[in-house]
């Protein structure tokens, strides 16, 4: 049971609800319209931006010894790895705005955090 509890765990991380957004988005509002190889590269954007490059960060932070664990179970060191969360969910805000994605798009990512 605990192994299955770190698996749902692991699919619904708050790291992999923008690219989950940007899935339904992309396949079930007008968006799905658009070319398929443009879709998908949306939604490999925003995994990198919104995925990637935080888990990066919290592991350089941990490997530099600035974060003791990389759950982030210490209350104190969570502001620096959630500050690079909320400028990673802010870029790639800004991203789809300079791509000239519908307006509700970019908005999408702000209302997550």
């Amino acid at each position: 049971m605990k192994k299955f509890s770190e698996i749902v765990s692991a699919v619904f991380s708050p790291l992999l609800v923008p690219t989950y957004g940007m899935v339904l988005a992309a396949f079930l509002t007008i968006l799905r319209l658009l070319p398929s190889n443009l879709l998908w590269t949306a939604i490999g954007i925003t995994f990198v931006i919104t995925c990637l490059v935080p888990v990066s960060a919290i592991v350089a932070l941990y490997r530099s010894g600035i974060v003791k664990d990389p759950g982030l179970n210490e209350r104190t060191e969570r502001f620096i790895p959630y500050g690079v969360v909320v400028l990673c969910y802010l870029g790639c805000s800004f991203f789809f705005y300079k791509a000239s994605a519908p307006f509700w798009l970019p908005m999408f990512l702000p209302v997550q955090l």
